[in-house]
């Protein structure tokens, strides 16, 4: 893999103009999210899943997924110190995760990033992208994208 630019991408990431940022995979399936969460447990990270506000036990299942941006679940990843990713599971076609880019303010941040996009790649085999946050991600040029 080449060498990131990672203080290109960081100044990127913050000179944005508001907005959350996206770590976004396209032409995915339930199966997919589940490889997902199931990686990033086993990685270590810290997941959570919520249905309006309170925490659900137990794992991902496909019942949970709505289409439309009105989910009830929320799935929630705490990456390193200061970062917590998100996403309504309001459908299994697109991993959607939203961050905060104020979360991101130094290069060990954006490597902590960069390692989850390696891992989500990792288990779908699919491309990784981080973005700004758009309704039209096809479309909106990424910071940066990964694939394994």
């Amino acid at each position: 893999m080449p060498e990131l630019d990672l203080e290109n991408i960081l100044k990127s990431v913050r000179l944005q103009d508001g907005g959350l940022v996206e770590i976004h995979v396209l032409d995915t399936s339930f199966d997919d999210w589940a490889a997902v969460v199931t990686c990033l447990q086993e990685a270590g990270y810290v997941t959570s899943l919520t249905y309006a506000g309170q925490r659900v036990t137990g794992g991902l299942s496909a019942a949970m997924f709505t289409e439309g941006h009105d989910a009830g679940y929320t799935l929630e990843i705490k990456v390193g110190e200061q970062q917590t990713w998100t996403t309504g599971l309001y459908s299994e076609d697109a991993i959607d995760l939203q961050g905060d880019p104020r979360s991101i303010k130094s290069s060990t941040d954006l490597t902590e990033v960069v390692g989850v996009m390696n891992l989500i790649s990792t288990a779908t085999g699919k491309t990784v992208v981080l973005l700004p946050e758009t309704l039209d991600p096809k479309n909106t040029r990424p910071y940066l994208a990964v694939q394994r």
